[in-house]
């Protein structure tokens, strides 16, 4: 064989197995393009924590009971401990709530007990329309100063309660509102908002990650001493900082706002991890599984576990969940520098379920760790998300329900 066509032979088998490379490489790259994680769930704020009331004049009683006796089986009830919470649906058809958002914990809530428990039908409220008995109405509600604006403005709207997240919730009871009952009592240790973070971000940026909760945890044990001692200081300097970031109708006078505040931080549980220290999001992880599969049920979500590619909602969870970050966390796992860290932090503006972040801030305990917390506040969950997303937050505080929503429908997270 002569020299040239042993070259040839070289540069053919040299194309060839470039080729093959080539379409080794563009496979791969597809499937690292197919499996996505842009968001991720590090941690929780609280469980519980919102409520149902009623308008002026209405009878909780015509709504719920509360017994101690099984109903018999043709009665709608759910039941919780040792008790049992009948819903009477007659009296719920044709009648228009608020909820904050078709995405929020509270919508999803009420819309569960609605479809599920009373067997009636969910659909949003047209002005003007008329109202079926087999159907409860809804419409956006995002605070009690929305309620009023709702139904006393120029074109009031029959709505006839609403359900909301603290300290919403009080500020309604104090301003001659009905309580129904607090969604403690009817999804008692229900995952509500939790810590999600943009995962480009986190995973640049790991150390700055664990400080962040390492503080939150410090920030979230001293709440939590100072709701339990109400005569310590560190309880009015919380109450103090509530009063002035948790957002109530201008006018509330200082002593209505201190009373609203010292209800709300009695309803709301404040806890950053499940009690399993070696999977510390254990608990958590089950809930959005669940949560996976319970919203698409409910229609609020497009995309299914599995045209995500995973196998189960579990393993969906699993993905989305991260716990070594509150792991590392827990046993103050981190290298610090001494430099300053900024984290954009997008919260919900005046809820209380959020407090922890304004209270750190006041006493100085993110400047303990070197952190500079940026906070840009957020109509509801979200838009928080939304900021997540388009990376113009770092970390993020909003419900399970709408960064779930917004993760799957847009396919953040994939196998």
């Amino acid at each position: 064989m002569d020299k040239k066509a042993m070259y040839a032979i070289i540069v053919v088998a040299i194309l060839v197995v470039a080729g093959m490379a080539a379409v080794i490489a563009m496979n791969n790259g597809e499937k690292e393009q197919s499996s996505k994680n842009y968001i991720n769930v590090v941690g929780r704020i609280n469980t519980d924590g919102s409520g149902i009331y009623l308008k002026e004049g209405e009878k909780a009683s015509d709504y719920i009971e509360t017994v101690d006796v099984k109903p018999t089986s043709g009665e709608k009830y759910i039941e919780v401990g040792d008790k049992f919470i009948v819903f009477k649906a007659e009296n719920w058809g044709g009648k228009l709530f608020g909820t904050p958002g078709t995405s929020t914990i509270q919508h999803i809530q009420l819309q569960t007990l609605v479809e599920n428990v009373m067997g009636l039908k969910f659909k949003a409220y047209a002005i003007g329309s008329s109202m079926s008995k087999d159907t409860v109405y809804f419409d956006a509600v995002k605070s009690f100063a929305a309620y009023k604006e709702k139904t006393t403005g120029a074109q009031p709207l029959p709505i006839t309660g609403a359900i909301i997240w603290e300290a919403q919730y009080s500020l309604a009871l104090e301003n001659k509102c009905v309580g129904l009952e607090i969604t403690n009592n009817i999804f008692p240790g229900h995952t509500c908002c939790v810590i999600a973070g943009n995962t480009s971000f986190m995973e640049s940026n790991s150390d700055s990650t664990v400080k962040f909760l390492v503080a939150y945890l410090e920030i979230l044990d001293k709440m939590v001493k100072a709701i339990e001692d109400p005569t310590s200081e560190d309880y009015k300097k919380l109450v103090e900082v509530a009063t002035n970031k948790v957002s109530m109708p201008s006018g509330t006078s200082t002593e209505t706002k201190i009373k609203v505040i010292e209800n709300a931080l009695n309803i709301v549980k404040f806890g950053a991890h499940d009690e399993n220290a070696n999977d510390p999001l254990v608990d958590l992880r089950k809930d959005i599984a669940t949560l996976a599969v319970d919203l698409k049920e409910l229609g609020s979500i497009k995309k299914s576990y599995s045209d995500l590619g995973f196998e189960s909602a579990d393993d969906f969870a699993k993905k989305f969940v991260d716990g070594t970050y509150m792991k590392k966390a827990m046993e103050k796992d981190y290298k610090d520098d001494g430099s300053k860290v900024k984290i954009k932090l997008s919260v919900i503006a005046g809820d209380i379920h959020q407090i922890a972040i304004h209270y750190g801030v006041d006493i100085g305990i993110f400047d303990k760790y070197g952190i500079d917390i940026v906070i840009s506040s957020q109509d509801n969950g979200p838009a928080v998300a939304t900021a997540l997303q388009a990376g113009e937050a770092d970390l993020g505080l909003l419900g399970a329900p709408p960064i779930t929503i917004t993760v799957m429908n847009s396919s953040l997270v994939t196998a």
